[in-house]
């Protein structure tokens, strides 16, 4: 049986191939470090369009969830002043010791990724950082 964690990723509806790299780079992830361990990180990755049709539902997956990513554009602005985004639910998440998030975390592009394959790399480490001991 396999310890399970739900990562939440939370993108620009831009950031398409990112999304898709999510699920990529915690597949990989999961396969080459931890189910040796008996861990698997669950993905779930959402586009600014899905959270805005159902914020309800996102927010029920952000409570949900033990780790959160906000991806971001390199123009946008400080993810503390944005309230359209999950960061600051997923902070309030982290301090409720009944809700099982654990860490929270931003992805810049440009400054954390130039491309997919960094993308992927980064999103492999905070998994890396994550993963228990």
């Amino acid at each position: 049986m396999y310890e399970m964690y739900r990562v939440f990723c939370a993108l620009p509806g831009e950031f398409g191939e990112e999304r898709l790299g999510f699920y990529d780079a915690v597949g990989e992830f999961n396969g080459t470090v931890g189910m040796p361990r008996g861990i698997l990180f669950v993905p779930v990755a959402v586009s600014s369009a899905r959270r805005a049709a159902s914020p309800l539902d996102v927010n029920a997956n952000i409570r949900a969830s033990s780790f959160y990513i906000e991806v971001l554009a390199e123009d946008s602005k400080p993810v503390e002043r944005n309230r359209r985004l999950g960061y600051r639910l997923a902070e309030e998440c982290r301090t409720d010791p009944a809700l099982p998030m654990r860490e929270v975390a931003v992805i810049r592009e440009g400054a954390d990724f130039s491309d997919l394959a960094g993308f992927k790399q980064r999103v492999r480490g905070l998994l890396s950082d994550w993963i228990p001991q």
